[in-house]
């Protein structure tokens, strides 16, 4: 390799969409989270469109297209609180996929005023995107009538756009994809409301089935596997999901391509060459890197589908969970390049190989030069900003806008220092968290004292934790509460409770909460919606130790009204990476 990181920008000129108060907490928790022209290099093998797009009434970014959901208010209760807590992730080791199964309900639609009875509906989302106020959901609409459509369109995905208050960044992301020759959803916005409640702007997804596979491919009957933190390596290959082989789960051809990937550099290309479309692939790779999708598969082994083409028997990617892009990656220490991310096991060894990188930063140029068209973005990005006001927070439209703007020249002068060095590790092979000891806490304090330079004396504490089978022993504890930036940069009720110990060294139990969670009573652990996290601050620098997710909170008096008194006490066993 050639070359070093262009030093010439700092790395802080780009959104990371975090505070800085919690950057330092998220290197160990990699694993909780984690278009103009269209090119013709690197588009799938035989894809003639010879199936029409989803229509354009349903799937629309010209207006937001009214869905109305009616259904029984005690299954849309049940819906609302389903969902995994991070204790699913700290079972079994990674030795399977993550799959929490959510219910199926029946339901009545209404989507652009075309009514359609006895369609199915079951909540989604894996851990950031979960909340019980404005749960994402899935649509099926022949689910318990055979053969029932909306102008041909049979399932819907609609997203919350909880990590996207801009409502914009997936279509934006979909439409660079597109444009880059990559199989891409159709994306749209809808105002979604469900018995009468206004839920607000929802981004529209088409979901990947066989007929968007074969619009996409020579065959739209091969194998589909969802990743989720999942990637080629003997201990992860299981957590890829099946989505559409019904019976038999063969997964052979995984194995097969996670044993490629294990050969010396001399023997890798001959090997993985036959069992994956490297020019499709290629093109995937640099357009994540482009658009700054970390929580992709190149950058978080997470939020990717894996097709397996059966007439050419090669392995495609297609982009997914785009809600996390234009950004840098939160989760990793140091100063990772701007112009390629290799944290995924293909993408590490293939970055190794010259031939490959030169391939690579051909296509990532060809992209600068035709797909990234700034002054088409930023009037697209405009343009959505209009048909969703006031429903698009400037701020976060102003972050995508400077992100646009400062991209080319920032991957310009990277590569102008001659090919990165990419020497950071992939994520540990082992992917296992310890459950600690139950951790009993107790606060008393106000709202509004978060933001206080120093907590010790504004509110009072107990807290109780054992640490690898060592009993904590604090000198001084106190507790805070108020409005911050939580671990996706959303404002939110968050409570804090400080513990000194006697070498100096700080701990901090930090609980986040959706804001109608935020009153006297309850409120239950919710992926990443309601959820602790246990941080050590040594010298100054904050590091994750783990979190809080199964046990009970109890909040005696809450509310976030400046000068409130928020009280309570929370009983949990935590997870340690």
């Amino acid at each position: 390799m050639h070359g070093r990181v262009a030093r010439g920008r700092s790395r802080a000129d780009f959104p990371r969409r975090l505070p800085a108060v919690f950057q330092g907490f998220l290197p160990g928790a990699a694993l909780l989270l984690g278009v103009a022209l269209l090119s013709s290099c690197g588009q799938p093998a035989e894809s003639s469109n010879r199936i029409a797009q989803p229509s354009e009434r349903i799937f629309s970014t010209a207006r937001p297209v009214p869905v109305s959901i009616e259904m029984d208010p005690d299954d849309l209760e049940v819906l609302r609180r389903e969902g995994r807590s991070f204790a699913v992730l700290a079972e079994g080791c990674s030795d399977g996929p993550s799959i929490y199964e959510y219910t199926d309900f029946m339901a009545t639609a209404t989507v652009d005023g075309e009514r359609l009875q006895r369609i199915g509906i079951r909540k989604k989302g894996y851990i950031g995107s979960l909340s019980k106020t404005r749960p994402s959901i899935k649509l099926r609409f022949n689910q318990f009538v055979q053969g029932q459509h909306i102008d041909g369109v049979r399932r819907m995905t609609l997203n919350n756009n909880r990590q996207d208050p801009s409502n914009v960044f997936q279509c934006v992301a979909y439409e660079i994809f597109a444009a880059a020759g990559v199989p891409a959803s159709v994306c749209g916005f809808a105002e979604l409301t469900i018995n009468g409640e206004d839920m607000g702007v929802y981004t529209t997804l088409e979901s990947y089935d066989r007929t968007f596979l074969a619009r996409h491919f020579a065959s739209g009957d091969g194998k589909l596997y969802e990743g989720q933190l999942a990637d080629f390596r003997m201990n992860w290959v299981e957590t890829f999901e099946n989505k559409l082989q019904d019976t038999y789960d063969d997964r052979h051809e995984l194995y097969e391509l996670t044993r490629a990937l294990r050969a010396d550099d001399e023997d890798l290309l001959e090997l993985v060459e036959p069992l994956i479309d490297l020019d499709a692939y290629i093109s995937f790779w640099a357009t994540e890197s482009l658009i700054g999708h970390w929580d992709g598969y190149n950058g978080n082994q997470n939020n990717f589908f894996l097709y397996l083409e059966p007439t050419s028997r090669k392995f495609h990617f297609i982009p997914w969970g785009t809600d996390g892009a234009f950004a840098t990656s939160p989760l990793v220490v140091g100063v990772p390049p701007l112009a390629v991310s290799a944290f995924g096991m293909l993408p590490y060894r293939l970055y190794g190989l010259p031939e490959i990188r030169a391939r690579y930063f051909d296509r990532l140029r060809e992209l600068l030069d035709t797909v990234w068209n700034e002054e088409a973005l930023l009037a697209e990005i405009d343009s959505y900003a209009a048909v969703l006001s006031p429903n698009a927070d400037e701020a976060w439209l102003e972050i995508l806008r400077t992100f646009v703007r400062d991209r080319r020249g920032a991957i310009e002068a990277e590569l102008a220092m001659g090919e990165p060095v990419w020497d950071l590790p992939l994520n540990p092979d082992e992917r296992c968290f310890t459950t600690q000891p139950e951790i009993h806490l107790t606060f008393s304090t106000t709202f509004g004292t978060a933001d206080a330079f120093i907590p010790f004396g504004q509110g009072e504490a107990s807290l109780s934790m054992t640490i690898d089978g060592e009993e904590q022993v604090f000198t001084t504890l106190a507790s805070t509460a108020g409005s911050v930036p939580d671990l996706i940069g959303l404002t939110r009720p968050t409570i804090n409770v400080f513990g000194l110990r006697a070498d100096g060294s700080l701990l901090v139990v930090n609980l986040t909460f959706e804001d109608f969670e935020f009153v006297p009573g309850s409120p239950e652990f919710h992926g990443a919606a309601t959820l602790g996290a246990v941080a050590e601050l040594v010298n100054g620098v904050p590091v994750l130790l783990g979190v809080l997710s199964a046990g009970t909170i109890i909040l005696e008096a809450a509310s976030a009204e400046e000068g409130a008194p928020v009280r309570g006490e929370v009983t949990s066993v935590w997870f340690k990476q």
